[in-house]
Order: structure tokens, then sequence, then C-alpha cells
């Protein structure tokens, strides 16, 4: 009785550190003023990549191999956390910004980028790197806010320069925009549901529960003017 009991325990305890070495990384957490990953203090050296999800597209402007040597070259260099851009608005024939983009018109996503995000966070995984999702943009390169607020009525964009006649202050005014325009709002909180509650097509693993994805960042360099 006594050794069939031993025996029960011996394999519970293999069950056990089997069951542990297979959950792999956890969600990276906050406690106090320290980040903390899989029980540990977790400290990194990051980088912008803003280029990745549209490398990671099996469409236009993908490249899957550069997208993999840029990583490992990163990788070597000590790089552990990447910001990336999960959203990027067009039309794509619009000046100064990412191409292709995400969204040509609100929240129609395409999904050959949506694929290269997915491709590119499981790449990441797989080096062990995490990521901070950006969500919306102040300045002009992905579209962003201004181009939230072209949608919702405005005639055109005042692009800074080197637009001809443009001004910083100009621009910054007309994207500030945003924050008072209740239907961009409404469009871009739509737009980050959908990636929110995306399932990775390659991992099959929910976004808001990939441990790849340290944090999600509302707006890059959002500004307020008085």
């Amino acid at each position: 009785m006594i050794r069939n009991i031993f025996i029960l325990l011996i394999i519970a305890v293999i069950q056990f550190s089997c069951t542990q070495k297979s959950t792999g990384p956890t969600l990276v957490s906050v406690q106090g003023n320290q980040f903390m990953r899989n029980g540990k203090p977790y400290l990194f050296m990051g980088a912008n990549y803003w280029q990745g999800m549209n490398l990671g597209s099996p469409g236009e402007g993908g490249n899957r191999e550069r997208l993999k040597r840029e990583l490992d070259q990163m990788q070597k260099t000590g790089i552990t956390n990447l910001r990336i851009l999960a959203l990027s608005e067009g039309p794509d024939g619009s000046p100064y910004r990412v191409l292709p983009a995400v969204q040509d018109e609100p929240g129609v996503l395409k999904e050959e980028l949506l694929a290269g995000l997915d491709f590119l966070l499981d790449e990441m995984r797989k080096r062990d790197m995490t990521a901070i999702v950006v969500l919306n943009n102040f300045w002009p390169w992905s579209g962003g806010m201004a181009q939230y607020v072209k949608w919702n009525g405005a005639d055109s964009i005042p692009y800074p320069p080197p637009h001809p006649n443009g001004t910083w202050d100009g621009y910054q005014k007309f994207t500030a925009g945003f924050y008072a325009s209740a239907k961009s709002v409404e469009q871009n909180n739509a737009a980050i549901k959908k990636i929110v509650e995306r399932k990775n097509s390659i991992s099959q693993v929910n976004y808001k529960k990939d441990p790849t994805i340290m944090a999600w960042e509302l707006c890059n360099e959002p500004r307020g003017i008085d």
C-alpha cells in the first residue's frame, strides 16, 4: 500500500514538472516599480521596428527572409524588446506614410498585413523577444490621428515640412482635433478591439493572452495643443 502511494506521488511530481516546463514564458507583469516575467525581474534593451508587420506580410512589400535576418541581427546585439506597429491608415496613395496601410478606410483591415503581424510576433517568440504594440500615431508617417480626422469631415491634411508651405504647428493643431472627434475615437477603438481580440494564425495564441506582447501603446508620441 505504502509502495503504491509512493509510486503515485512520483508520477504526480513528474506530471507537475512536465506541466510547468510546457507552459512557457508568462505575461510581463508589474510588481511595485518592477517589471516581472516568469517570477523574476524583467529587464530589456529595446528598439523601434516599424517595418516589421509589413515585412512579415505574404503580400505586397513583404520580405520574410529579411525580417528573420534583421531579428537575428538585433538579437545578437542584445535587443530583446521591439516597439512595433499594428495599425496604419491609408489610402495608399497618400504621401509621407508606410505602404501598404492596414486600413484604407475605417474598420476594414487588410488580412495580409495582419498575417504579417502574426508572422512577426511568432518569429519574436522564437527569439524570446517581447513587443510593445502601437495602435495609433500622432505623426503622418503611418496615417494615424490625422487620417481619422480626414475621414470624418476635414477637407485635407495640412502636412508638415517637407510638404510645401507646411508647418509643424499647423499639422499638430489639426491632428489634435482627433481628441474632440467622437467618431474618430470610436473608429480607432473599434480597430483596436479587432487587434486585441485577434488569434495569431500561426501560433494559435490570442493576442490578449500572448506573452510575446509586453504592452499596448494607444498612440505614438501624442501631443496636446493649448
